[in-house]
């Protein structure tokens, strides 16, 4: 059995024939694993070559974190060759079976086990070569995809979505701030026109999700699965405020209620805690009951996001400063967080994604308190 650095050269020879006889143990040549087990730490002579007692200390290597580069595992020194200690180390940090590559998979950007990788297993594929591909994903694909769907003309047939969207327009609003003359202009030259013309009518017109809404296949044409009581006033008062927000910033529309109107569809939102804080963030349920939304969009159009990540963004940093190892290169963060509200969706989307709130809480409702009338908005 052999140890390999990240270049695959042998750094450590173990003789297992050896180390068994030696250890007598009794245990067959083809069960290491249990040998390993029941060997002390204090390993006989015999299981390390002359070449592993004689290897010098792991190099330093760019592509590992200061400490373990140094030699070091935190605060603990690398384990001795042979020992039980380091096999341990060896086989979770530079697994023989299942490791780590270097740069992500060319058609889906995805970083997946591999049986032929040298990259420290913890490092999750953040490691670098010259030769890491530095191309950026989420453009290729724009010369390449096909262009964004419209509403089909079977949609239009649902004649009561139809009418309530041209008797209340200022319930459907379609607009953004992208100016798509600019963008058009900017990308005369794409080599693929008609993905970016479709991406410019989905702007300007809304975008369309891959969907099927059912309506003469079953589905009701009108559907208000929108019950779920906040489950404290807290949560009340911020799916309240947070919709009065939302208005206020164009992004749902003016406030109606009590009723849905013909055709629309609403889902329960709920107030869901956020990741390590006690802030709360606002989530419509879309995959709520047998008519939710998430069961219309046709998902094998929209499995797998195709973005750009720091696998790209490292590699281009790198090559960049091989060939421009004297400039000052500044890097910044943008806020992205609510960018997706920069792209509209169609009316006819839009009237399935009616949010409700002013529910009351469980206490109220024991309590006898009146919170009026249920309050509605168009997403």
């Amino acid at each position: 059995m052999v140890l390999v650095d990240m270049e695959g050269k042998v750094v450590a020879e173990v003789n297992v024939t050896k180390a068994l006889k030696s250890a007598g143990t009794g245990t067959p040549v083809d069960a290491p694993t249990t040998a390993h087990a029941n060997a002390s730490t204090s390993v006989p002579s015999a299981m390390v070559s002359t070449k592993s007692r004689d290897a010098p200390a792991p190099p330093s290597d760019p592509w590992l974190p200061a400490g373990i580069a140094d030699g070091e595992l935190g605060d603990r020194p690398w384990p001795p060759a042979g020992s039980t200690d380091f096999t341990v180390f060896a086989r979770s940090a530079f697994s023989n079976d299942v490791g780590w590559p270097a740069e992500p998979d060319d058609e889906t950007d995805l970083v997946t086990p591999q049986t032929d990788s040298f990259l420290p297993r913890f490092l999750r594929g953040y490691g670098w070569k010259p030769s890491s591909p530095t191309s950026s994903v989420t453009a290729h694909y724009t010369e390449i995809d096909s262009p964004l769907p419209r509403p089909p003309d079977y949609e239009f047939k649902n004649a009561t979505a139809v009418d309530t969207i041209m008797r209340h327009p200022h319930l459907f609003k379609v607009s953004t701030e992208i100016r798509t003359d600019r963008l058009r202009e900017m990308l005369k030259n794409h080599p693929n026109p008609a993905f970016v013309e479709s991406v410019v009518t989905a702007l300007e017109e809304g975008a369309w999700p891959w969907a099927d809404t059912k309506h003469a296949d079953g589905f009701p044409i009108t559907w208000d699965n929108s019950k779920i009581l906040p489950k404290t006033e807290r949560e009340r008062e911020f799916l309240d405020t947070q919709s009065h927000e939302e208005e206020v910033l164009g992004r749902y529309s003016p406030a109606f209620g009590p009723d849905l109107l013909p055709g629309m569809y609403s889902t329960p939102v709920l107030a869901v805690p956020k990741s390590r804080s006690t802030k709360l963030r606002l989530c419509s349920h879309m995959s709520a009951g047998q008519f939710c939304q998430n069961n219309m969009v046709d998902r094998s159009q929209v499995k797998g996001a195709r973005l750009d990540t720091l696998h790209n963004f490292i590699a281009a940093l790198l090559k960049y400063r091989r060939s421009n190892p004297d400039k000052r290169l500044v890097a910044f963060k943008s806020d992205v967080s609510s960018a997706f509200r920069l792209i509209p969706s169609h009316p006819l989307w839009q009237i399935k994604q009616v949010v409700t709130t002013n529910y009351p809480t469980r206490g109220d409702i024991a309590n006898g308190v009146d919170r009026g009338q249920l309050v509605r908005h168009v997403d």
